[in-house]
C-alpha cells in the first residue's frame, strides 16, 4: 500500500520525486509551479486519507475487534470495492464515484464518532 501512496503523490499529484524543505514561499525553487503543486498534493492527501479509512474498515486487521457500537462501520466478509494496492483502480474509483461513496460513509462515521 505504501508503494501505491508514493505513486499517487509522485504521478497523480505531479511531485515526480521532487521535494522542498523551504518554509518561505518567496524562496520556493519551483516558482509559479508552487501553487498547482501544493493544490495537487493537498488533493492527493485528501484522496489517500479516504483510501486509508477504507482499508481499515473493509480490510480490518484480524487481531483487532471493533467495539460493538462501531461494528456497523466495518465491512468484514463483504466484497471489496477498491483495490488499495492499485493506483489505477484508486484513480478510476475517484472518477466513477466509489471514492465519493466511501468518503460519505467516512463523514457519517466521524459525525457519529467524534474525536
Amino acid at each position: 500500500m505504501r508503494q501505491t501512496q508514493l505513486r499517487l503523490y509522485n504521478e497523480a499529484a505531479g511531485a515526480n520525486n521532487r521535494t522542498c524543505d523551504v518554509i518561505n514561499y518567496f524562496k520556493c525553487p519551483y516558482g509559479d509551479e508552487r501553487g498547482p503543486l501544493t493544490e495537487d498534493g493537498y488533493q492527493a492527501e485528501k484522496l489517500w486519507k479516504v483510501v486509508e479509512w477504507y482499508d481499515a474498515h473493509w480490510n480490518p486487521n484480524s487481531s483487532t475487534i471493533p467495539a460493538e457500537q462501531q461494528r456497523k462501520w466495518y465491512h468484514q466478509n463483504e466484497p471489496s470495492i477498491l483495490d488499495v494496492t492499485n493506483l489505477e483502480d484508486i484513480l478510476q474509483a475517484d472518477d466513477d464515484g466509489r471514492i465519493q461513496k466511501i468518503a460519505e460513509e467516512q463523514q457519517q462515521y466521524r459525525k457519529e464518532n467524534p474525536g
